[in-house]
């Protein structure tokens, strides 16, 4: 019962795959950040429940099987479905039986897409002050700023630039 509440209750997404890398646990924090209900997840692959970061997360999976050697620090970026561009960093770890036989691979994943966010934010308001402290001439520095204001805006709307 400490066990579920524990896992039910984690702030960061934790999982067991088998060592057919098949999710045999999820907590909600997981299935969340995935977009799959914990059901969802339960005898499928990564791969399969979440496509595109599966994907990804599948070879640093794979390497702990094969080397019995955690992968700490991972950061995965992908596209999920109804919530647009994700990051998450995880770690994974071999669970082992007492006589040292790998069961399969324990994993903890934090969804870090605000931190990432803040960071990007940070940083265009670092090139627009730079911009900004550059030059006196008003109109090169308005066309630097929307120099920038479209490369930060790219892929996200259209922008028509006049002059």
């Amino acid at each position: 019962a400490l066990l579920e509440a524990l896992l039910g209750s984690a702030p960061v997404g934790l999982f067991f795959l088998d060592a057919e890398l098949r999710y045999v646990r999820v907590n909600e924090a997981l299935a969340e950040m995935n977009g799959v209900p914990v059901e969802g997840h339960l005898g499928r692959r990564p791969d399969e429940v979440a496509p595109e970061l599966g994907r990804h997360s599948v070879s640093y999976l794979r390497r702990v099987l094969k080397t019995g050697e955690p992968e700490t620090e991972v950061e995965l970026e992908w596209d999920a479905p109804g919530l647009g561009r994700r990051y998450l960093l995880g770690s994974y770890y071999p669970v082992r039986r007492p006589d040292g036989e790998i069961l399969g691979v324990g994993g903890v994943a934090l969804d870090i897409t605000e931190r990432k966010r803040g960071e990007r934010a940070l940083l265009f308001m670092a090139e627009a002050s730079e911009l900004l402290a550059s030059t006196l001439d008003v109109e090169e520095t308005l066309g630097r700023i929307a120099g920038l204001v479209v490369r930060a805006l790219a892929g996200q709307c259209i922008v028509d630039r006049i002059g």
